[in-house]
C-alpha cells in the first residue's frame, strides 16, 4: 500500500507508480472497449429484427421498402455528403474564431446537423458578422433542409 512507500528511494517510488499509471490505463482501455461493444450490441439485435420481420407481411413492407430503395438513397448520399461537408468548412472558416461550436471541423459537423435540425443559435453565428451568418444560414437552409 501507500503506507509502505514512505520513505521509499526515489527509484523504487517511480516504478511502483509507473506500475500503477499501466493498471490504471488497462482499467480505463477495458472500461472503453466494453462501452464500445455495449453501444454495438443493441445495433445488432435491431438488425435481426429486421430478418424477423420478413415473417410477416405487413413488417415485411419496412424490409422490402429498405431493399428495394437503397440504390436511390446511396446516390442521395453522394450528393448530400460533399454538401454538408462544404457547409460545415464553410461553417469553420466565417464563424471558427468567433464560435466554439467552429472550431474544427469535428465540431462543426454535429454543429451542422443539429441546425439542419432545426437547433441554432443565430446570434452566435452573427458574431462573425450578419451578412456571413445570414449567408451561411440562408443558403443551408434552402439547400439542406428545404430542396435536399
Amino acid at each position: 500500500g501507500v503506507e509502505a512507500l514512505d520513505g521509499c528511494p526515489s527509484a523504487e517510488c517511480e516504478a511502483y507508480f509507473a506500475g500503477l499509471h499501466m493498471l490504471v490505463q488497462e482499467v480505463a482501455a477495458f472500461i472503453d472497449h466494453t462501452r464500445v461493444f455495449n453501444a454495438i450490441v443493441p445495433l445488432v439485435v435491431m438488425l435481426r429484427m429486421f430478418k424477423a420481420f420478413s415473417a410477416q407481411p405487413r413488417l415485411a413492407l419496412v424490409t422490402e421498402t429498405l431493399r428495394q430503395a437503397w440504390v436511390n438513397l446511396a446516390h442521395y448520399l453522394i450528393v448530400f455528403v460533399p454538401i454538408f461537408a462544404s457547409y460545415a468548412s464553410m461553417g469553420v472558416a466565417f464563424f471558427g474564431q468567433q464560435s466554439d461550436q467552429f472550431t474544427t471541423m469535428d465540431r462543426a459537423i454535429p454543429t451542422m446537423f443539429t441546425m439542419m435540425l432545426g437547433d441554432f443559435d443565430f446570434a452566435d453565428l452573427e458574431l462573425a458578422g450578419r451578412g456571413y451568418a445570414f449567408f451561411v444560414f440562408a443558403t443551408f437552409m434552402f439547400l439542406i433542409v428545404l430542396v435536399m
